[in-house]
This record gives structure tokens, sequence and C-alpha cells, in this order.
């Protein structure tokens, strides 16, 4: 860690919080009050997978059987395929009896024993006497996990309805790490200057395991502090639509490196930097002048030797 004057390491656990939840929760950080830190690392991190492919808050949409409408909720879980076109003809079966109708729906898919597997999911409806309806809002992700868009209304053709996406039961790729400890800018539209570090979400892990990264770039990975001086610091968690995450209590564990750059050091590798460059541009100018004039002679000299005095 040549470039760095000072550090100090501090270790979070969120089931130590001071407040809030796993997934969004403050905590107390002991930095030595004479300390000048400019810059924060996350040198390791472990968050736990326990999040859900359905995720509560998000699980819903609105079926329409002959101009009455009823929400349908599918239950906050993890779910492969099957289990997943299981509980939503289940759950839309119950929907169409409180509607008073009875109908009956079916979620299918290709037998990729047999034929060619889209990814698609296929909705039948039978004992029905119109065409039902489908309606995602722009805030739910169920539609993902269904095979649909946001924001959009789908109608039974001839009593069968086929998603129009690939199924997707990780409806996020990312997991953001957000504190006030840290500012970096605005992104997309979002205010996206707390985020300290993002993880690829799908990666390597298994539902309720664990995803990890250890750092092995403490500079590329490092944020630049807000304040060095506070004793209490925010951290929550969301995906990479800014919306909140939530780990059903499980805890997240963060080792975070809290360093001074070593100006000085930088400062001398800029120096350096532009006397080296000076030297080769010298020395294309020199070939450029015998190749417009093959009697000049180029003499090849190292670079000058820099003595540098110490910069407090």
């Amino acid at each position: 860690m040549a470039c760095i004057d000072d550090f100090q390491y501090v270790y979070i656990n969120s089931a130590d919080r001071l407040s809030g939840s796993d997934a969004d929760f403050t905590y107390s950080i002991n930095l030595d009050p004479n300390n000048e830190f400019d810059h924060v690392t996350v040198k390791q991190i472990a968050v736990p997978k326990s999040y859900y492919s359905v995720s509560s808050g998000y699980n819903y949409f609105t079926l329409t059987e002959l101009g009455f409408s009823i929400k349908v909720i599918i239950p906050a879980a993890n779910y492969n395929r099957v289990s997943l076109a299981l509980v939503i003809a289940s759950q839309l079966n119950a929907a169409s009896v409180s509607l008073g109708h009875g109908w009956t729906y079916v979620v299918s898919y290709p037998n990729a024993n047999t034929v060619g597997d889209t990814g698609f999911y296929t909705y039948t409806v039978s004992g029905n006497t119109g065409q039902p309806t489908f309606t995602f809002d722009t805030i739910t992700f169920i539609n993902l996990n269904m095979g649909f868009s946001s924001n959009s209304s789908y109608v039974f053709s001839v009593n069968s309805l086929t998603s129009v996406n690939v199924t997707n039961l990780q409806p996020f790729s990312c997991i953001q790490v957000h504190c006030d400890l840290v500012n970096g800018g605005f992104t997309k539209g979002f205010n996206q200057s707390d985020i300290l570090f993002t993880l690829l979400a799908n990666v390597g892990s298994i539902s309720f395991g664990q995803i990890g990264y250890y750092s092995q770039d403490f500079e590329g990975d490092a944020r630049k502090l807000v304040g060095n001086q506070t004793n209490v610091a925010r951290f929550y968690l969301t995906d990479e639509n800014n919306i909140p995450m939530i780990l059903n209590g499980d805890s997240i564990q963060i080792t975070l490196l809290f360093w001074k750059k070593n100006r000085a050091l930088q400062y001398l590798h800029k120096v350096s930097g532009f006397m080296t460059g000076a030297v080769q541009e010298s020395r294309e100018l020199a070939r450029q002048q015998q190749f417009e004039n093959p009697k000049v002679e180029v003499v090849e000299e190292p670079p000058p030797d820099i003595e540098y005095e110490h910069i407090e």
C-alpha cells in the first residue's frame, strides 16, 4: 500500500446495527478521531441470497373477466419454472371464483425432452364465457416472472395467451450497496451518488447461499469520502432499478478500508510521467528530423535522473 499514508479497517455486520433492517440500517463506526481519511474501499463483502425471486410488494397483477377486475397476488418466495406455473394457475383459479365465474386456468411450458424450449409460458382458460385479460403495472416485477412487459395489458385469444418474453426467475442483475459516507455523482436520473459498491446478483451462488467479493484492487474499488468524522453511517441495498431489497432476516457482512491517499507520491508520479513523455516526444522529433534529413544523427540518450525533494 505504497500510495497510502494512513488506513483503518472497520468490520460491518448488519446484525449489530443501531436501527433498521438487515437491508437498510444505521451502524456505529468508530474511526480514529485524528484521521485524515479521504477514501473508503469495500475490501470484502458477503450478502446472503435470501431475497426472493418473487418479492413482496412487487408480486401482483390484475385479472379481468367479463369487465370485472381483481388483483391476483403471487405469494413472495423463490420459485422454479414448474412451481411458479402451478402457483400462478392456482391463484388465477381462486381469483376467478372470487369474481363469481369459476373459470379454470392452466399454465404450461414446452417439454424440453420432446420439443425445443422457448422459455415462454402458455396460459389457457376453460369453462369461460369470454376472453380474460392480464394487466401489469409499472411498479411490479411479476410481469418479468410471468414473461410479459410492464405497463401493459394482454387479452386471451381463443382461450389462450402465450407470454411475449422468456420467463425470468431472477428479475434483477445487480445488488447496489448504498452508504451516506460516499459521493460519486448522478446516474440515469437516480441519485446514485451514494453507491458504495455493486455486486452481480446471480453469479456463482444458489438460493439461500452467499454472494461474496474480495477486492484485489483497493484503489480501483475506492470511493471518495464525504466526511471522515462521522460516528454513524447508513447502509442500504437496492437492485439496479433502485428498488429496495428484502433479505428476510439474514445479515450482511462488510469489511471497509478507510485510507488517506499519499499526495506527495501522486505528485511525483505525475512529474515522472511528464518527464518521460517529454523525453519520448524529443526522440520522436529527432527521428522525424533524421527522416527528413538523413545527415542528421540521432543520439539516443537515457532520460535524466530526477531528484525529488520531500514534499510535506
